[in-house]
C-alpha cells in the first residue's frame, strides 16, 4: 500500500460530508463553519458507508483513466490515496491518452480486445458513448445502484437539492431508462448556462486613448490600433489583437462569441454540436447565412493580422500561459469566469452587437456529462460503487477539484489569515464558504488529484480565493468577506448576459441505441469538417464566397440531412 495522507481526517470526512457539501441547502449561508466540526458521533446517516465486513487485504482494482499532462504523479498522489485509504483498495492505473479523441479510441480498442478490461473508466468519455458501449454490454448498467440510498448514500444526499435529481436523471438515463455511468453535479441553476464574458486590455485602451468596442465594426478599428500602436510599450511587433484558443471550452474560442453576433451558435459545447431549433424545427447553424456572414468578417480581420494562427493551434495551456505574459501580449479575448486567466490590465465589457443588432450567448439546456462508468465484466460491484459514492462527498470533491489539503486549499482560518485573509472578518465568512483556494491547481503541475476527469458533486460549496497576499483574488476575497460593496463578476453576468439567447432552445436530444448506431459516426465527422473549414475559411485556405456551395455539399455527402431527420425525430419526441 502506499503512504496514506487522509488516514487521520477519516473522521472529519465522514461528519463533513453531508454538512458542508453534497447534502446541504443551496443557500450558501447554510454552509457549516469551518472551525466547528462535529463529533464523530454525530455523522448523518447520508454520508455512511454501506455496512460490511471489508477485507483484512486491500482489494486489488484497475482504473482505466485519461491523464492529464499538468499531474505529476498518479501513483503518489492525493486523490488515489484518498481512494485507497477509504475503500482499502489498491489501485492500478491503465493510462489512456491526454487528448479526448484519442482517449476515446483507447476505450474503444480495450472493450474490443476483450482481455483485461479495466473495472472502472474515468474520463475520454462521453454520455452517447457511454450509451453505446452500455447497449452493446461492456458497461454495467447503474440505474438501479443509483436509486438506492445505501449503495451511494453521498450521490442520494445531492439528490435533496431542488432540481438536482431531475437533472441529474435527464443528463444521464438513456430513452429506454437505463444509466451506464455516473456524470458530475454543479448548481441546477447555472448547470444550464454558458456565458461568453467579453475582456479587454484597458491599459491599452488608455494609452492609445480608446473607447471600449461596443459593436464589431468598432471591435475592429480597436483591434487595429492594439496592433500598430505598440500598446504594451515594448518596442515589439508582439501584441495579438484578438486572442482565443479552439482547443478549450469555457468560453476562450473568441471565434465562437462572434459568430454569436451575427447567428444563435452554441459549437461543440454539448451533444447537439452546433444544431438549432428554429419554429419547431431542427438546423444546422453553421450552414445558415449567418454563420457565413460571420466566416467573412473574421476571414476580414484574419486578412489584416487581427487574429493570430496560433488561435488555431493553441491549447488551453498555451493560451493561459499568453494571457499571463508580461508584458501583457493580448489585447481583447473572451472567457467563462477565469480571472485568474488574465492580468490585472484586463476588465469586462458588454456583449459586442452584430451588424444586425445580435449579441447572443451560448446557453445549453441543463445537462451533465458522464465522466465514469464500471465494466460490465468487473469481480467489484461493490468496490467500484463505493469509489464512485466517493467522488460525490465533501472530501472527495474537494480534493479532486482543489487537490491537497493545506497545500492548494485549506480550512484552517490561520492558514487563511497568513495568506491574505482579513483577520477581522475571516472566522464570521467562513460561516458562509467553505473552504479558500491557496492556488490555482488548473495553472501549476502538481500530484494532488487526477486534473478534473472524475465526477464532482458542487453544489453548496462556495470557495475564497487566496493565491498570495497581494494577489486581485485575494483582494477581491477580502472585499467580500468585509461587506464591501463593489461591481463583482456574478453582478456582471447578471446585468449584462440574462436573456441573450432565442425563445426556442433545443434541449439536449436523446437518442435511441438504434439511432445513434445510424447517425453517431456522422455526428463525429460533421463536427470534425465543421471546426476544419472554419479555420480554412479564416485562413482564406478556402474562399467564403467561391467554395461555400461546395462545403454545403461535403457537409451533405457526410449525411447532415439525415443527422437532421433523426435530430427533428428526438426533438419532436422531447417537447
Amino acid at each position: 500500500m502506499k503512504k496514506k495522507f487522509f488516514a487521520a481526517l477519516l473522521v472529519v470526512v465522514m461528519t463533513l460530508s453531508l454538512l458542508a457539501g453534497c447534502g446541504e441547502k443551496v443557500d450558501p449561508t447554510d454552509a457549516p463553519k469551518a472551525t466547528d466540526a462535529p463529533k464523530a458521533t454525530e455523522a448523518p446517516k447520508a454520508t455512511e458507508a454501506p455496512k460490511e465486513t471489508e477485507p483484512a487485504e486491500p482489494q486489488k482494482i484497475t482504473i482505466a483513466l485519461q491523464a492529464h499532462q499538468t499531474v505529476t504523479d498518479y501513483e503518489n498522489n492525493t486523490l488515489t490515496n484518498y481512494i485507497e485509504e477509504q475503500c482499502n483498495c489498491e489501485i492500478e492505473f491503465v493510462m489512456l491518452p491526454v487528448k479526448a479523441s484519442d482517449a476515446a479510441t483507447k476505450i474503444s480498442l480495450l472493450l474490443a480486445d476483450g482481455k483485461d478490461i479495466p473495472d472502472l473508466f474515468v474520463g475520454g468519455l462521453d454520455n452517447d458513448t457511454v450509451q453505446k458501449y452500455g447497449a452493446e454490454g461492456y458497461f454495467l448498467n447503474v440505474a438501479d445502484y443509483v436509486a438506492d440510498p445505501a449503495k451511494l448514500p453521498n450521490l442520494n444526499a445531492a439528490f435533496e437539492y431542488d432540481g438536482v435529481k431531475d437533472l441529474y436523471y435527464q443528463s444521464v438515463k438513456t430513452v429506454d431508462g437505463a444509466i451506464y455511468g455516473f456524470a458530475s453535479i454543479g448548481k441546477p441553476e447555472t448547470a444550464s448556462k454558458v456565458y461568453y464574458t467579453w475582456w479587454v486590455n484597458e491599459a491599452w485602451l488608455e494609452y492609445l486613448k480608446l473607447d471600449a468596442p461596443t459593436n464589431l465594426e468598432e471591435l475592429k478599428e480597436v483591434l487595429i490600433a492594439f496592433r500598430d500602436g505598440d500598446p504594451n510599450q515594448n518596442g515589439i511587433k508582439d501584441e495579438m489583437p484578438l486572442y482565443a484558443t479552439i482547443n478549450s471550452g469555457n468560453g476562450r474560442n473568441t471565434l465562437d462569441a462572434i459568430v454569436n453576433c451575427f447567428t444563435y451558435f452554441v459549437g461543440n459545447r454539448d451533444t447537439n454540436k452546433g444544431l438549432v431549433a428554429e419554429n419547431g424545427q431542427v438546423k444546422a447553424a453553421f450552414t445558415s447565412d449567418g454563420y457565413r456572414e460571420a466566416l467573412r468578417y473574421m476571414a476580414d480581420l484574419y486578412a489584416e493580422g487581427l487574429i493570430p494562427d496560433n488561435v488555431f493551434t493553441d491549447s488551453q495551456e498555451q493560451w493561459k500561459a499568453n494571457c499571463k505574459l508580461d508584458p501583457n501580449v493580448v489585447g481583447i479575448c473572451t472567457v467563462t469566469g477565469g480571472a485568474t486567466d488574465l492580468t490585472q490590465e484586463m476588465g469586462y465589457i458588454p456583449l459586442l452587437k452584430g451588424p444586425e443588432g445580435i449579441a447572443y450567448t451560448p446557453h445549453v439546456p441543463g445537462s451533465w456529462d458522464v465522466k465514469m462508468a464500471i465494466s460490465a465484466d468487473t469481480d467489484n460491484v461493490d468496490l467500484c460503487l463505493k469509489i464512485a459514492d466517493l467522488f460525490y462527498s465533501v472530501e472527495g470533491t474537494l480534493i479532486g477539484r482543489y487537490g491537497t489539503e493545506g497545500e492548494h486549499w485549506t480550512r484552517d482560518i490561520n492558514v487563511m489569515i497568513e495568506n491574505g485573509a482579513d483577520p477581522k472578518y475571516i472566522e464570521k465568512a467562513m460561516e458562509t464558504y467553505t473552504m479558500a483556494e491557496l492556488t490555482d491547481l488548473w495553472q501549476i503541475n502538481h500530484n494532488g488529484n487526477w486534473r478534473g476527469v472524475s465526477p464532482q458533486c458542487t453544489v453548496g460549496m462556495v470557495n475564497l480565493d487566496f493565491y498570495g497576499k497581494d494577489s486581485a483574488e485575494s483582494i477581491e476575497s477580502n472585499k467580500l468577506i468585509s461587506g464591501e460593496v463593489y461591481y463583482s463578476y456574478d453582478d456582471w453576468k447578471m446585468d449584462n448576459l440574462r436573456g441573450n439567447h432565442p425563445d426556442e432552445l433545443l434541449p439536449t436530444l436523446k437518442y435511441s441505441d438504434d439511432e445513434l448506431g445510424e447517425i453517431g459516426e456522422i455526428i463525429v465527422n460533421v463536427d470534425e469538417h465543421m471546426w476544419t473549414n472554419l479555420a480554412q475559411f479564416i485562413k482564406g485556405e478556402r474562399d467564403v464566397e467561391k467554395d461555400w456551395d461546395t462545403y454545403l455539399a461535403e457537409m451533405e455527402n457526410l449525411g447532415l440531412s439525415q443527422w437532421l431527420k433523426i435530430a427533428q425525430t428526438a426533438y419532436d419526441r422531447q417537447k
